[in-house]
């Protein structure tokens, strides 16, 4: 979400505007088509690959996890290891030995605050380890297999990066509705609102904004064979061609990163698995809440404890992928932050859609000749 910010903001400046940017609620029914991923590290015993589970699915940028106890809670039987998904990691000498569902305890660093946990808590996340026979030798290798989520658990890496392939992206419509309300230090409320669509059909990419009634449209193409993107921009009709390598200060230098703009900021290891879909975990708020004020007020510092906080970061998936994000944000606060006396209040709410995967077209707009 933070690149396409950039992005718009980038339209904007080419065509000689200035404005203020920023960062949603719920509804639907997800389809997960993520089966569970078989390891492609091999370790040598069943504790090292249940430590590189929680090192490789369970680590990353908000949290690191410690191993503190296993339970082995049963064999999977042949139904259940012919279902596991070994395609890419497997090959067909390869053979399954056996495998186990394991209960695995750990306790996890919390890396977005430096202050120490007010008591010792544990998590607790089910993973099974196969053992395999390579090309049917007599050694045997372990490998850990990251199960189906339930609703609760912590996302893994393996997950999030299925949902997020952006390759399933490639072609779509998705649609950006922001609204602001703002009071800074007692002034007037400050309004504002943005909707945008952008479309994608493979090299060809499309902007339509509407920011407070001002209108701008934006058509990219990515030429494979000079590795650059090209860009025009009109507000009136009429489409002038952006300068050489004008986008890539804001980060847009081939496709995956204009189709990855619109998607979620946060490593895996923010959020929880749901019945929609994933949401961002409640000890990461002030992680949340820091990024996203200061992308629309500037450095705000710390959050502080006398604040009124109401925040949701919702994620919803349909058929693998995502369909819907959803965030809201309600902040109020007087007296200082970080030594600084002020009062503040914010209301905030993004929508973004994600639509028409596969039957998205895009014409490349009249007046604008090829290169």
């Amino acid at each position: 979400m933070k690149k396409f910010a950039k992005v718009v903001l980038a339209l904007l400046l080419a065509l000689g505007c200035v404005f203020t940017l920023a960062a949603c609620k719920k509804e639907q029914k997800p389809t997960d088509t993520f089966m569970g991923a078989l390891s492609t590290e091999s370790y040598k015993s069943e504790e090292e690959a249940i430590e590189g589970f929680l090192a490789n699915e369970i680590s990353g940028e908000a949290v690191q996890a410690k191993l503190e106890d296993y339970e082995e809670k049963g064999d999977l039987s042949s139904k259940q290891i012919d279902g596991l998904v070994t395609e890419g990691v497997l090959d067909s000498d390869d053979k399954i030995i056996s495998a186990k569902e394991v209960e695995v305890q750990y306790s996890r660093e919390n890396k977005t605050r430096d202050v120490a946990p007010a008591s010792e808590e544990y998590y607790v996340f089910t993973v099974y380890v196969v053992v395999v026979s390579p090309k049917g030798s007599q050694t045997y290798e372990y490998k850990y297999y990251v199960p189906i989520a339930q609703n609760g658990d912590v996302l893994t890496r393996s997950y999030y990066a299925d949902v997020l392939d952006p390759a399933k992206y490639t072609n779509c419509t998705q649609v950006y509705k922001m609204s602001l309300k703002a009071n800074i230090g007692g002034t007037s409320d400050i309004n504002m609102s943005m909707t945008y669509t952008v479309k994608i059909d493979g090299n060809k990419m499309f902007l339509d904004i509407d920011m407070m009634g001002q209108k701008i449209t934006g058509y990219f193409e990515y030429d494979e064979n000079s590795k650059t993107m090209n860009a025009w921009v009109s507000a009136n009709g009429i489409y002038n061609k952006a300068p050489e390598g004008y986008f890539e200060d804001y980060g847009l230098t081939d496709i995956d990163s204009f189709v990855s703009m619109n998607l979620p900021a946060f490593d895996f290891s923010f959020y929880e698995k749901t019945d929609f879909g994933f949401k961002l975990q409640d000890e990461f708020l002030d992680a949340y809440l820091e990024d996203a004020l200061n992308s629309t007020l500037g450095d705000v510092g710390t959050i502080s404890e006398n604040a009124k906080v109401d925040a949701t970061l919702d994620l919803y998936v349909s058929e693998g992928r995502l369909s819907k994000m959803l965030s809201s944000i309600s902040y109020s606060i007087s007296g200082s932050m970080d030594g600084v006396t002020l009062s503040q209040s914010i209301e905030e709410t993004l929508s973004v859609e994600f639509t028409d995967f596969g039957t998205t077209e895009i014409t490349r707009p009249a007046g604008i000749s090829a290169e």
